[in-house]
């Protein structure tokens, strides 16, 4: 059950941040912007994650003011940590599957189970630097200006 919980969280944190990459910069959209409580179980929310077209409607709503190129390389930005989250994702699935057969067996193996606790905390972590150091690349798109903005509109979130 805790995995599936971090799992959640992890996803939930990583679909955010493809679906807003600039309400990121904010630093809060990573931790109360919420479109779904069920991570990717919620498909719509899925879908419209994936959507090139809804990644630029909203990307106009959050920067009017932003270039082409600018919406261009966040929209490229967002779609990398889209697809290292989804594989992140299948990852923990993986990992559930085996929590759950070593669960199952007549002697507990605490030892496998610490295995795959470390082993999603080592996924974890990597998928943090990668989402940090993507907030970091898209706010080096943004003016200073534009992330204050951004950071004024999302202040109280």
């Amino acid at each position: 059950m805790m995995d599936r919980t971090l799992g959640r969280r992890v996803m939930l944190a990583g679909l955010l941040a493809a679906t807003g990459a600039t309400a990121c910069l904010a630093g809060a959209g990573l931790a109360q912007e919420g479109h779904t409580r069920h991570g990717l179980h919620g498909m719509a929310e899925h879908r419209r994650a994936t959507d090139p077209a809804a990644m630029d409607r909203h990307l106009q709503k959050m920067l009017p003011d932003g270039a082409p190129d600018q919406r261009d390389r966040l929209n490229a930005l967002a779609g990398t940590v889209h697809a290292d989250v989804s594989a992140l994702h299948e990852q923990f699935q993986e990992t559930h599957r085996r929590t759950h057969a070593l669960l199952l067996r007549p002697t507990i193996d605490r030892a496998a189970l610490e295995s795959l606790r470390v082993e999603q905390v080592r996924q974890i972590d990597g998928l943090s630097r990668h989402l940090f150091g993507a907030l970091a690349d898209a706010a080096e798109v943004l003016t200073p200006e534009q992330r204050a903005r951004l950071a004024a509109g999302h202040k109280g979130r």
